[in-house]
Formats: structure tokens, sequence, C-alpha cells
């Protein structure tokens, strides 16, 4: 239940004569909706533990400013927790009760429960325990209970009963009877007598002295002197009002509860109180019809009504005040408190944001409202000598002249709407602003941006010790001014600082910077701290504040920071930085939400603090004191699973007297230890706890939550301690020990079990190993088939592989013509129906053979999925698509329930759609006439599932994990035609690849229920990009033999895949043929080939050892290779990454993917060529491609390096000393630059020439001699015809 905390309404005086004012009184409610059992209160009571217990219409409940908890949930005491009348301590600490079925009692330290007998016929009406061990009960008669000697006596008041019981302070019983009779019991004749009274009383209750609170018949209040029984009249309702109830409050406060109001008189002075219900006040007291008044050791009231709660008055007029608008005429207007400043005399003046500009004279208590401009909303007020700055937002600035109380100037600024605003110690008044900071300039009374500031929300400003001005913002972080305008740092989410919004700044006496922020806490500087290397100690919620959203800090006289947040305020010491409380000042009249900026020191040290609706100030010495003798109680210990909750505490104690606790091991996987501080002041405790074990600590801790949650504790001793920080009384801790058990496994008894289970053990051990001999002849034999099994397996699946690699081949020969005559509409309309037939039967061959070396990869964890966000619903709706047709042909209802909105999954959507499909396929094939497929959702949205159900031959359970295994094919079943056996093996490797499962639903008796469950979510997720289309055929022509075109080598021992390749790609290339890789190897060395195209697997020499062999051949390593492959898997790809293939195509393939590999290999050489020739700084070694290619234009480049400057460098040198011919020189040249041997030796001496140029040591006639030129001339010549660009100009390039 949210923690009703409260502040206590000081008195607002309406004149300057505040002793002699009224007194408005506002209260806090307790209703059931906090809760409490009932509306309805008849009784109020606090312990010895400070616990109230309340008595209601439905019960008796124990509140400990936290929760209600009822009686019957502590202890069962029979059928006595109906209608609580009353309630009362006894001095063991028990609680007794009376209710409509009779009396009862609790013990809190033993929880032990019971009830008194009493006689038929007498239902009691009060309860009240003395000073003497006596428990009195008002019924037909009154009983004396004696707790002492447990006697019971009775007493009679002849036709008259008794209706009221009270002890005054001298140990007196004073008894009222229903005609009127007040009688005192005689301890020593144990009987009662009459007092002489001339008035008919309703109502008695003893005050602190030696008087008698009496209300009588007429309305009226008396103190009767106990020793005379003369009665002064104290209250006198002339007879409109019934005297219900009456307490005392502080000495010579009397509380009167009638049926129409509350009313307060003080005995021998002229004050007066009195409080009543009004709607349109919140806090004013919740009913007039008051049905109890009880006090509490603090002073507070609590005030019972009939339908409507419980109220609470606190007494804490001495440590606080709160100012908010109310009907006095002494309130304050606006609500909204957001800045606040105190004059030069003292006086407190605060703005709002509804409007209101007021000043409260504290010595006089009178509060002055000022109307600026109705409902203006005002941020921020700055004290100007006899003036006052008013910064609106969205009204601009205001200047107020605080003798006339009048408004003496408007300004204009670029922005109207202030934020705050600042006088510097250098007389300068600063404004900020959503745009930027303001300087206003006295001579010209305007207002100058600073430029340094413009574009920043200015939120906050203050001005340290050291004249830095340090600037908040609203969304960029701080940063400080010195006095001369210089910033001296910036930050945002550096250096410790945890948020980008400020909301105030404030120098402690340390001379630390304390940094309160939206959603950061609060920050920190250190002691001593440098303004250039700035850093902060955070302080946030898991430290104990109330809120990371601070709003404010100020600091006592004794050095304690307060710091207000939006949820109360929190008080932190100055020494240490450790919180030491927290308090919630306010109440339902002013709430616990504070404003940014929004505190004041004032005279005498109180401390002032805007809220949303009101300020309140305090006395910190006195708010601080009653923090300390606040007792601690551990009120629950349960071991809780997800069906039980076991109470834990000692046997004949309670949970808050129990110290030593032994926990079942079944008990000890999660403890909720649950603690407070009964506590209905301002305060809110918190709790430092520790778990230790021995020496060890477990577990530490700071909370502001009445509860620890202790999990995984294993076997052993535990100590758990408890304490309320910064109270240092030894009644502010608790500690508990914790014995957990072991498992019952482990114990003594247990072990002893286990010794004879071994002498059991071993007795039959022996006898097993002949039995053992006997069944291993059995397990080999098992074993010898097994193996039999799995070797024919493996030759079926072997076989089926083998010979799928083989029908890749001549199923790509099929399907390349028959793709080919498709796109492009060669055919005739009759025979456009047998095309698709032959397409459709490729493409299905295609997929059986794609199926089987699946699930080859899938045995040998060779094939991987990609997971996407696809919407299972759309797969679904495709495959249905598939089948609907199929389905109408043989008569077959499909029913479909599929969600409208997208299940969306991560999955392989196109191995999804073969699962689905794979299912279909069955269903329409071996179904009778009806199909169901269901799409939803299982373990809570964690799953999807598609359920797909035929009404076919029913699938017997012996065959229904059989259907999963790879070839089994069940007799008969289909209605034509017969299936492979790989359906649907390959679709449930598929769905566990997906981490789901595909499964025959046995609950499902008369239909063959297939059901897919997959996850919605995968271990990791990735994005796949669709691959770019494949370049369109090129329409083919007849070319002859074409030196001008490059030439492709076809190696493939396959003649009909031979000749379509060399068919199709003779449109755009010379094409030669070999028939393996031997003869291509001749081919190669006796011809110009540019491009090789290889089958791998060939007769003598295969395509890798063909790629090998030239790439490791420095005259033929430049020639690109093409690698084509029936082999599907890994290990294929990686043996053609190592050989140094530049292209790898797996059989089946579109012919325009062959196309488009070759087309971009010589492209890119292509590119390559030119960027090598037109710039004058590329280096050789970006045209060649592999490691040999560079090896050998190494050896070419250096030998014409070093001859540069020779210009009779020729072929000839060249060769000789390369030892090559000049036309494996040409080609090899040719091949890897495009260029012939004399061009790459001119364009050689011209990078040469470039590279000394753009070192700028040389000039241009020097550069032309050194790279082998005749003239400069012809080298400018040479210079500009290969690079477009004169030396000169390139020389001059260089320098921008």
């Amino acid at each position: 239940m949210k923690r009703i905390i409260t502040l206590t309404l000081i008195l607002i005086g309406l004149t300057s004569t505040y002793a002699h004012a009224e007194r408005y009184y506002y209260f806090d409610h307790l209703r059931s909706t906090d809760g409490l059992p009932s509306n309805t209160i008849y009784c109020a009571m606090q312990d010895q533990s400070g616990f109230m217990w309340i008595g209601t219409r439905d019960g008796l409940c124990r509140y400990d400013g936290q929760s209600f908890l009822r009686i019957s949930e502590i202890s069962p005491v029979h059928k006595m927790n109906c209608t609580t009348l009353d309630v009362t301590e006894d001095i063991s600490g028990k609680i007794w009760f009376c209710s409509q079925n009779g009396v009862g009692y609790y013990d809190p330290f033993t929880d032990e429960a019971g009830t008194m007998n009493l006689p038929e016929n007498n239902i009691p009406v009060k309860i009240e325990a003395d000073s003497k061990g006596n428990v009195w009960v008002a019924a037909r008669d009154l009983f004396r209970y004696d707790t002492l000697r447990s006697g019971r006596h009775t007493y009679t008041f002849g036709e008259a009963k008794p209706t009221m019981i009270t002890e005054d302070s001298l140990g007196n019983i004073w008894v009222l009877t229903d005609d009127g009779a007040v009688y005192t019991y005689d301890r020593l004749k144990n009987i009662f007598n009459r007092q002489q009274l001339d008035e008919k009383i309703r109502t008695i209750e003893a005050t602190q002295g030696s008087s008698l609170l009496a209300g009588t018949e007429d309305g009226r209040v008396l103190l009767i002197n106990c020793i005379n029984m003369n009665g002064l009249e104290i209250f006198s309702s002339e007879g409109r009002r019934e005297i219900r109830c009456l307490k005392e409050g502080e000495y010579g406060e009397f509380w009167i509860g009638t049926d129409k109001g509350l009313f307060i008189r003080r005995h021998n002075h002229d004050y007066n109180g009195e409080a009543y219900h009004d709607e349109a006040t919140p806090a004013s007291i919740s009913a007039d019809l008051i049905t109890s008044i009880d006090k509490d050791r603090d002073g507070n009231i609590w005030i019972g009504t009939y339908y409507t709660g419980l109220n609470i008055w606190k007494n804490k007029a001495d440590e606080m005040a709160i100012y908010f608008p109310n009907p006095s005429e002494n309130s304050i207007n606006g609500k909204i408190v957001r800045s606040i400043c105190p004059d030069e005399e003292g006086n407190i003046w605060f703005c709002t944001e509804d409007g209101w500009l007021s000043c409260l004279e504290p010595k006089e208590h009178k509060v002055s409202n000022y109307e600026i401009i109705k409902d203006m909303n005002m941020h921020d007020i700055v004290m100007d000598g006899d003036r006052m700055w008013i910064c609106s937002y969205g009204n601009g600035l205001f200047l107020f002249d605080l003798i006339s109380k009048k408004v003496v100037k408007h300004y204009d600024l670029p922005d109207k709407f202030i934020t705050t605003g600042i006088k510097t110690s250098s007389e300068t008044i600063l404004i900020g602003t959503r745009i930027g900071l303001y300087k206003h300039d006295r001579e010209t009374d305007s207002f100058v941006l600073i430029p340094d500031t413009a574009g920043d929300y200015i939120h906050t400003l203050y001005q340290d010790s050291r004249d830095i001005l340090w600037i908040g913002t609203y969304g960029n972080g701080l940063y400080c001014i010195n006095k001369d305008g210089k910033i001296l740092a910036r930050h945002t989410l550096d250096n410790g600082l945890t948020s980008k919004y400020i909301t105030s700044f404030f120098e402690d006496s340390r001379h630390r910077m304390w940094v309160t922020t939206e959603g950061g806490g609060v920050c920190v500087t250190p002691d001593e701290y440098h303004i250039d290397n700035l850093s902060f100690d955070v302080i946030t919620r898991e430290d104990g504040l109330a809120s990371d959203i601070t709003c404010a800090a100020v600091e006592d006289n004794d050095g304690t920071i307060w710091v207000s947040t939006t949820n109360g305020i929190t008080t932190i010491s100055g020494s240490d930085l450790k919180i030491t409380g927290q308090f919630n000042g306010g109440n339902e009249v002013t709430g616990y939400q504070y404003s940014y900026g929004a505190v004041c020191y004032g005279q005498n040290g109180l401390l002032y603090f805007g809220n949303t609706d009101g300020m309140i100030s305090l006395v910190p010495s006195k708010v601080k004191n009653n923090e300390s003798n606040l007792p601690l109680y551990i009120t629950s210990i349960e071991a809780r699973s997800a069906s039980t909750v076991t109470v834990l505490k000692n046997e004949g104690k309670s949970v808050m007297t129990s110290t030593d606790i032994k926990v079942k091991h079944k008990d000890a996987s999660t403890i909720y230890i649950s603690f407070v501080t009964p506590e209905f002041t301002t305060q809110n405790p918190i709790y430092g706890y520790r778990l230790r074990k021995g020496k060890k600590e477990m577990l530490r801790g700071i909370t502001g939550d009445n509860s620890v949650l202790l999990t995984g504790l294993r076997a052993g001793k535990y100590d758990f301690s408890v304490a309320t920080v910064g109270n240092p009384s030894p009644e502010d801790s608790r500690t508990i020990n914790l014995t957990i058990l072991p498992h019952p496994m482990l114990s003594r008894t247990a072990c002893v079990i286990y010794l004879l289970i071994c002498i059991a053990a071993m007795s039959a051990l022996f006898y097993l190993l002949e039995l053992r001999r006997k069944g291993e002849r059995a397990r080999q034999y098992a074993k010898l088939v097994n193996s039999k099994e799995k070797e024919i397996y493996n030759a079926k699946i072997n076989f089926f592989t083998n010979i799928t690699h083989e029908i890749r081949t001549p199923l790509t020969l099929i399907k390349m013509p028959l793709d080919k005559i498709i796109a492009s509409k060669r055919y005739t309309p009759e025979s456009e129906k047998d095309l698709r037939t032959m397409q459709a039967n490729t493409d299905r061959l295609l997929s059986l053979t794609n199926q089987i070396l699946d699930m080859r990869k899938m045995e040998r964890n060779e094939m991987k999925l990609s997971f996407i966000n696809e919407d299972l619903c759309a797969i679904v709706h495709k495959a249905i698509r598939l089948f609907e047709q199929m389905a109408q042909e043989q008569h077959i209802t499909m029913n479909i329930s599929i969600p409208e909105n997208p299940v969306m999954i991560m999955c392989a959507k196109d191995s999804v759609l073969t699962i689905i499909s794979n299912l279909l396929s069955n269903a329409v094939k071996y179904g009778k006439d009806r199909i169901n497929i269901i799409v939803g959702h299982a373990d809570e949205g964690m799953t999807a599932t598609v359920r797909v159900e035929s009404n076919g031959e029913i699938i017997p359970d012996s065959e229904k994990e059989k259907i999963f295994q790879i070839f089994f094919q069940r007799e008969g079943a289909a209605k034509e035609g017969q299936g492979t056996g790989l359906g649907l093996p390959y679709a449930r490797n598929l769905a566990n690849m997906h981490n789901g499962k595909l499964y025959l639903d046995s609950n499902v008796q008369d239909m063959n229920s297939f059901i897919l469950e997959l996850p919605v979510k995968q271990a990791e997720e990735v994005n796949i990009e669709a691959p770019e289309p494949a370049h369109k055929p090129v329409e083919r022509e007849n070319v002859e033999y074409d030196n001008s075109r490059h030439t492709v080598l076809i190696v493939e021992d396959s003649a009909e895949m031979r000749e379509y390749l060399a068919d199709d790609l003779s449109e755009e290339y010379n094409i030669r043929t070999a028939t393996n890789g031997a003869e291509a190897l001749d081919l190669i060395k006796a011809e110009k080939i540019d491009l090789v195209v290889s089958d791998i697997m060939m007769p003598i020499m295969d395509g890798c050892e063909l790629c090998n062999t030239i790439k490791s051949d420095s005259d033929l390593s430049h020639i690109p290779v093409i690698l084509l492959t029936a082999v599907v898997g890994t290990e294929t790809r990686i043996e053609t990454l190592e050989v140094g293939a530049d292209g790898y195509i797996e059989k089946p393939f579109p012919i325009e993917l062959l196309r488009s590999n070759i087309s971009n290999l010589f492209k890119n050489k292509e590119i390559s060529y030119r960027q090598f020739m037109n710039k004058p700084l590329t280096h050789y070694s970006s045209v060649t491609a592999n490691k040999v290619d560079q090896e050998y234009m190494d050896k070419v480049h250096d030998f014409i390096m070093k001859h540069i400057a020779e210009t009779d460098l020729n072929i000839e040198n060249l060769t000789t000393q390369l030892g090559t011919s000049k036309s494996s020189l040409y080609r090899k040249l040719k091949a890897n630059t495009g260029l012939s041997i004399n061009e790459y030796i001119r364009i050689c001496r011209l990078k040469q020439a470039a590279e000394l140029l753009s070192s700028q040591k040389y000039k241009i006639n020097e550069v032309a001699f050194m790279t082998g030129f005749s003239s400069p001339s012809y080298f400018a010549t040479c210079f500009q015809k290969q690079f477009n660009i004169t030396p000169s100009e390139f020389v001059k390039n260089l320098g921008q």
C-alpha cells in the first residue's frame, strides 16, 4: 500500500496576533482503498511497540505506517474478528478487543490468540485494560478479568447497563451507565460508588491530570475535578450536537467529537478550533459524524468516522509549516511555487507558475499576494536592492518595486520565455532564456546577448564563492564562466555528470558544488576541485535517494544537505555523502513533488521548499531530532514458492520476537523478509541490511522499501541484520539467525540408509555379473545388426548422393536450354504446355537432388540457415495456393484457420515453405476428402504452430515415428504414385535446424494431425539482402574467330555440356575447348588464352589440379579460372579457394550467371589497366591479381628501374636479364598491364619521372635525363600525351 506520509499544518494567522487567531486543521485520510478493512471506524489504539490497532465494521487490523494487516491474517481468533467496537492493551502487551461475537485477545509476542467467555446475553460494547493488570468489559453487566491471577469478577448496576470505562491518572476506574450516572471503583471494598452529579452524562474520558472529561445529554462538555467532582463547562453546543467522543491532546487541549463536526478547546486559553467536512478542501476532515478519537505517543490525533474512514491530524507544528491556497483570508493564492527568495528585511518572497507573487512575513505570520498578470507563468525572481526582477515564461521580464509593491517597467527581450536570473557579485543582472544568456546594461537599461551562450536553453544560474558563474542548461549540460566572461569548462555526460538537464546549483560550506539534475540524481564535486578538470561523485536512487529527478539542494546549520526531489526530500551527510534520512514534507494538501530550484535558507535556520501545491518551511534540527528512537521490527519472514507461502518463526513466538529460525531445504530457495519502523509523522526511514555466513558477508544494501528477498541460500548458518540508517539507537536494529537445513537426502538417517543400500548392492553385484555375461552375447548380436543396418543406410545414401552428383550435369544441360527457350518465348502455343510440364518436372528433379544433398549436409552439420523476421501466415497462404487446384481436382475440402494479424517469426522463409508444402503435399496425396490447416501460438506466445490434418487412412502408432525415417514408405497408402521416402525426414531436419519440432499428434485419433512448432525468436537474427538480378542474356550472333575479342577455353569432359557452353559463349568470345585438364594445359601453352572455364570432376587431370598448375606457373598465372562443379559442399568450396580459382559455380546454373562472371573478370582487368596507365603515381602492383604475377612483375620492374636512365634500354636487354622469350614476356606484360613491352618501358620511365617530380627535389629537364629521355621537349610531349597534363602543370598542382 502506498505509504501515507504527512505534515502538520501550522497556524497561518489571520492577523499579526498569531496566538489569538483561529487555527485551521487539515488531515490525512486512510480509507478502504488504502487497505482499511472498512470505512466505518469504531476505535483506535497504539500499542507499546508503536503499531496502531484500528477497530472497524469488518474487524480489527494493525497499521504500521506502511500497510494494514488484519488480525485474522496474523492469527485466527475463532469467529471474533467481526465488527470490532473497542480495543485495548494490557500491561503485558496483549491486545484485547470486543466485538459482536464476544471478547478476544492476541499476544503479539507469541502469536497466541484466544477468547474470554462471558455469560449468555452479554454483548460487550467497551473494553479497558487498567494499570493493575485488569481487563474491564462493559456488557449487560460489568466484568473484571484479572490477567495476573486469571480470575473473573462481575459487577451490576441495578437496571442500568455500563456503557463506558476509563482510568484516570491516579489509577481510579470510572464507569458510565446508560442512565447517565457515573461510578468510581473502590479497590479495597471491590465495589462501585455512584458520584453525585447534577448532569446526565453520555460520554466520559480521563485526562492527563486529575480531571475527567464528560459529555452531557444536552450537548455540553464538562471538565470535572476527580477529587471534589466540581465541573467546569468548556464547550456548549446549546443542544444542537451530540457529544460522541472526547480526548485530551496536548496538556489542556481537548478534542470533542460530535455528530456535526470536530471541536478543539483549550482550558484557560481563549483559543478555539473546529473542523468540518468541506468538499472543496480535500484535506478537510472526511465527515462531520465523529465515532472515535485517539492519540498516539507523538501527539498525533486519530479520528474515526462512520462511513469515510480514518483521519489523522499530525502534531508537527513545531517542526514545519505549510503554505497553500485555503479558505482563510491569510492564505497564499498560487499553487505551483517555482522560486523563493528572501529580501533584506527577512521577508520571504515567492512566485508561482499560476500567476501570483507572494510575500511571507515570518514574524507576523502574514501573507500578501500580488497579481502581475492573470495566470502569468513566473519562473524566477531576483532581488536587486529595493527592486525585484520577475522572470516570466511567455510574458517577458518585469521590474517590481518592493516599496510601492508595483511593477515599474516591462522588458521585451528577443525571447519572451524567461527561465531564470541572477544578480552577480559585480551587481550585474543576468537573465536566462531559451535561446541564451542576456546581460543588463545599466547605462542604457537594455539587455545584450552573451555570444558564447547563443542557442542554449538556460535553465538555472549560480555564482560560487570564487565568482565563477555556473550555467545549467536544459538539454546541453553545464558550463562555467569567470567574471571576465571566459568559458572555463563545459560538460555534458562526461566526468561523472549523469544528465544533460540541469535543475539547480548549490555551494556548501566545504565549497563543493552540488548539481541537481533531471533523471541523473545529484552530482557533487570533490572537496578540492579544479574547474578545468571537473569531476563529480553521483548520488542516485540506488544509494537511497528519494528520486533521480532532483530539484534543489540547501545546507542547514549542522552541515546536512537537504535535497528536494519529485518524491520527497532526502537528507545527506555533508561529511561522507551518506544518505541519513527521507523526509516527505507535505500531505494530501501539498503532495511530495517539489519544484526545480525552489529552495531558500531563511532566518533562524528555517528552510523553505516550493512544490507543485504550495510551499513548506521546516526547522531542520527538530525534524532530525524526531528521527531518533524509532524502534525497528521484523514483521514477516516467509518462504515463498510458486504455489505456497510458509511463515517462518520460532515455536511459541511471533515473527517479531523470533531470533533463531530453522529453514527446511525445500523452503530455502526464496525467503522474503519484511521489516518496519512504525512511524506516522513526516519521516520515511531508510534501511540498511546485511547477510553474513560466518565471517563472510554475502549481501549488503540500502533500501527505502520495507522488504528484502533472499534467494539461493545453501545449507548453513546465516545472520541477517537490518537497521534504520542514521539512527544510533539499539532499538533501531534487528538481527535474526537463519539455519538452512541440508537436503533430507544428505541427513544422518539418509547416510545410514545409503550404507545399507551399498551392502545390498554389493550382494546383488555378483548376481548381476552373472546376468551380464548372458546379456553380453545378446548385446553383441544387436550391435552387429545395428552396424549392418547403418552400413546399408550409408551405402544407400552414398549411392543416391553420387548418383545425384552425376545427374546434376545432364540436368544442367536440360534446364539451361529449356529455361532459355521459355524466356525467349521461341515456341508455338501448342507446345507451351509441354514445355511448362518439362520445366516443372525438371525443377522437381532438381528439388529432389537438392534434398538428397541437403540431407547429407545436415548429417555432416555442413548446412546452415539464416533467419530473418517473416510472417508465418503469409508463408502458409503461399503454400496453400500451390495445392488449392490439386485439392479441388481431387474433391478435397480445405478448412483454413489463419489469424488476420501477422504471426511474425525468425525463420528461413524458403525452408519453412518447404516444410509446409511437404505436409500439404502428403495431405492431398494421402487424404480422403478433408484437410484442416490451423495457425496459432503456444507457450504463452513464444512458439508459433502450424497444424495440418487430413482424414485419410490413419497412420498406426507403430509407424508414427518411422515415417520420419529416411527412405521409409508406407505400403498402399497413396491414392496414386509412390513417394520417395525423403519428404518427411527432410522436413523434420529443417524444423530441427529452426530449433523447432515436427511430429504427428497422438492425441488426435480420427485424423492424421501433423504439428509444426517454430520458436518466435532465434538465438541469432541475420539480415539477408536480396541478390542482385543476373545480367540479361546477350543475343547470339554468328561470329568468326576475331583477334579483337577475348579467347575463352572451356574444359569439360561431358561433350553435350562442353558443346552447349561453347555454342552459347561464342556469341561474345573466341572459344577453345578441351576434354580434360591435361589437354587444356597443352592448349594454353600453345595458344593465347584469356580465361579458362573448367569442370572440376574430369579424368586424367581434374579442374582443381588444372587451376593449381595454371596459378603456380609464372607464365600462365595471369589467366583467370572459373570452376564448375556438381559436387555441392563446403569442402569443395574451400578446395577451389585454396587452388586460387577466380570463380566458383555450382551445377545446375543459369547460363546468365556464367556470362556475368566472365564479363566481370574482363571488365575489372580493363579498369585496372586504365587506372595504371592514366594515373601518374599509380603503382604497377594495382594490376597484378596473385602472388606469382606479383613476383614476376617485381623482377621486370626492378630491372627497368636499375636501367631507367639508359636511353638504349630495349626488349633484348630485358628478355636476356629475365631469362625468358620475347613472346612469353609480351604475353605476360599484356595480360597484367594491357601494354606491349616498349609501351611498358616508356610508361615506367614516365611514372618514375612523376615520382621524382613529386619529391620537388629536381627540375623538369633533370628528371627527363634521369629517366632516359633524349630531350626535355620529347619528355614533355610524352608526359602530356600519357597523363593529359604537362610536367610543369603537374608540379604546380602538387602544391594545391
